[in-house]
Formats: C-alpha cells, sequence, structure tokens
C-alpha cells in the first residue's frame, strides 16, 4: 500500500529507512535503491533510478496512518530495525519477496500484476484526482514531464483492458456494455 500511496519504486520501498520519513511534515527522502543481480543474487545499494539521491516525495495521510500503524506493530512484536519495511528479524526486504508477496495478493483479482504497476496506478489517481501533471512527475521523479505524461497515458489504457476481465471475490458478475453508458 505504500507504493500505491507513494509511488516509490521497489528497491526505493525496500532502502527506505525510518530517518528518511519526516513525519511531522509528511514527506520521504528518497536516498537509495536496493537491487538485487540476477545471476549473484547479491544485493547493491545504489543511487535511485533517476541518479538523484534526496529528492522528496509527499505521503498521503493514509499513508501516514499506515507508517503509524506499522510502528505500532514493529513495536508490539518487538522488532527494532532501522528499515522502515523488514523482515521479523530486523533486516531489510529483498527484492524477490516483494515481488512474490504481492504478486501472491494479486493473483486473487488478476493474473498479472506487479509492484510497478502500483507506481502507475498513484500516478492515475493522482492525475484523475486533478493533480497538475508537472506535480505529478515531481512526485514520480521523472526526468522529464513527457515520461509522466506517457505513463499515465498508458496506464489509462491498460486499467480498462486489466479490470475488465477480473472477478472479485464474493461480488456478482456485471456485464458491462460499452455501447450503453449505464453502470
Amino acid at each position: 500500500l505504500f507504493c500505491l500511496y507513494t509511488g516509490l519504486r521497489r528497491g526505493e520501498l525496500i532502502g527506505l529507512k525510518w530517518e528518511d520519513i519526516d513525519e511531522e511534515k509528511g514527506i520521504v527522502t528518497v536516498r537509495r535503491n536496493y537491487t538485487c543481480q540476477a545471476t549473484s543474487h547479491r544485493l547493491y545499494i545504489k543511487t535511485p533510478k533517476n541518479g538523484i539521491s534526496g529528492q522528496i516525495v509527499q505521503i498521503p495521510d493514509d499513508g501516514m496512518e499506515l507508517i503509524a500503524n506499522l510502528k505500532d506493530e514493529y513495536r508490539k512484536a518487538g522488532i527494532s530495525s532501522e528499515f522502515v519495511f523488514c523482515d521479523k528479524n530486523g533486516r531489510h526486504l529483498k527484492p524477490d519477496s516483494v515481488t512474490s508477496t504481492l504478486h501472491r495478493a494479486m493473483l486473487r483479482v488478476s493474473p498479472r500484476g506487479s509492484v510497478h504497476i502500483l507506481r502507475h496506478l498513484h500516478a492515475t489517481i493522482l492525475a484523475k484526482e486533478g493533480v497538475p501533471l508537472r506535480t505529478i512527475s515531481k512526485q514520480l521523479r521523472h526526468s522529464s514531464i513527457v515520461t509522466t505524461s506517457i505513463y499515465i497515458n498508458a496506464m489509462q489504457n491498460e486499467v480498462y483492458d486489466e479490470i475488465k476481465g477480473v472477478s472479485l471475490p464474493g461480488c456478482s458478475s456485471v456485464a458491462v456494455d460499452d455501447k450503453k453508458n449505464e453502470t
């Protein structure tokens, strides 16, 4: 959910430390990206994808509530870690574990899905709420506003195709007729 609320990339999420969150201002400072080499499975700390460390990401109120709840859960479980998202021993998560956990959760509603799709969805939600493209581009830390524009347009087209065939557990199927404007 924090990826959805902030648009962080998977490696940025894994590398997030408590010192990177300013709870008073409701912001995250993106300082690092954790990545795993495919052949050796060694974990590397790099600068964020765009190469710029120290960029700011706004956290909405729901995201800040999530962080507060997470802190409380860690306290109750006796977990102490410099990392915001960690395992029960306080170690940062591995990229593949984040991917596989999200994939298993998403299989309940769709055969496809990734951590990155949450980033796209974050941008699409901001656009639907009327947030200016330049602001969305800054939130996602894109090097060009053109990238953000392509991103949002591609996501809006993909969302319909992705959602069209999804059956949500516990919900009855509803047929959608594209030619009628009914709900």
